[in-house]
């Protein structure tokens, strides 16, 4: 598959601008490559990740190493300071305009959002809390390291900055309030047995419920996957189990392929404001196929 000139790519905005102005709902899934134009690493294998942390390289740790609960036991300053960076990372980042795009097809067509990304920026830039699944979790949770009980606390800041060189910080480290022991992000690791899914269950039960109104109600849906990679294909999976059209966003060519829809082989931002482009000019009954 050969990348589309720029008058093919016109002809994909335009057909996924069709779809999302027929359909009666839109589901947006995402996953890393969402964020990639507002400045955040998607760690798209291990040359990803130690592009981002070129510290970890030195040490041999791969992200799987780093994103585990062990490590807060074994390395508790090294696996905090990777968090801590993140979380500041996230929470200094402003969202890209695509973002505030997707908001507003959400709004329009009573859509829902569906992402693996813990960033917490869908809900930053005002999708309605309601409309989310965050199915990795968030940042912006703090839970017991060993699940003590329920209680998630959401947080402004951390009781420690991240220092530049790598694995030190000034302040201390986080703890649960519950027990006193170690607090974590509340974020799905690996070999996690310890991640507290209380709020992701809440909102995959609202997420289960606006499923089950479409149908119902025989309404027709159409899928926005933007940025969701092969390597976790959890995003991937979600879309195609909706069995509807997909408009799959990815600047990968092999990633952006799909069996029933149209495939959008550019980044989230370029694609999202050319698709509201048309979409806009669909609204305003203003379209030309140009």
């Amino acid at each position: 598959m050969s990348f589309p000139i720029q008058s093919e790519l016109n002809n994909l905005f335009i057909a996924a601008a069709e779809l999302i102005f027929n359909a009666d709902h839109v589901l947006i899934t995402a996953g890393a490559g969402m964020g990639v134009d507002s400045g955040l690493p998607d760690f798209r294998g291990v040359s990803g990740f130690y592009r981002a942390y070129p510290a970890f390289k030195l040490t041999g740790k791969s992200f799987a190493d780093i994103a585990n609960p062990v490590t807060l036991f074994e390395e508790p300053k090294t696996f905090w300071w990777f968090y801590g960076h993140r979380f500041e990372l996230y929470t200094r980042v402003k969202p890209h305009l695509g973002y505030n795009i997707v908001k507003n097809w959400v709004e329009r067509k009573s859509g829902f959002v569906y992402t693996s990304n813990v960033d917490g920026h869908f809900a930053k830039i005002g999708v309605a809390p309601n409309r989310i699944v965050e199915c990795h979790g968030s940042i912006r949770y703090l839970q017991c390291a060993i699940d003590c009980d329920n209680h998630l606390k959401l947080i402004e800041n951390l009781p420690f900055r991240v220092e530049e060189n790598a694995f030190n910080f000034n302040g201390a480290l986080p703890r649960c309030l519950s027990c006193g022991g170690y607090a974590r992000p509340n974020i799905l690791m690996f070999d996690d047995f310890y991640w507290n899914e209380t709020r992701v269950r809440r909102q995959a039960a609202e997420f289960l419920r606006w499923i089950e109104e479409i149908e119902a109600r025989r309404k027709s849906l159409v899928v926005v996957e933007i940025g969701a990679g092969k390597a976790i294909p959890r995003i991937r999976e979600k879309s195609e189990s909706m069995n509807v059209p997909i408009i799959r966003i990815n600047p990968n060519i092999d990633d952006a392929k799909v069996k029933f829809g149209i495939s959008v082989p550019v980044g989230a931002l370029e694609a999202l404001k050319n698709i509201n482009k048309h979409l806009i000019k669909m609204r305003l009954g203003k379209f030309t196929n140009k």
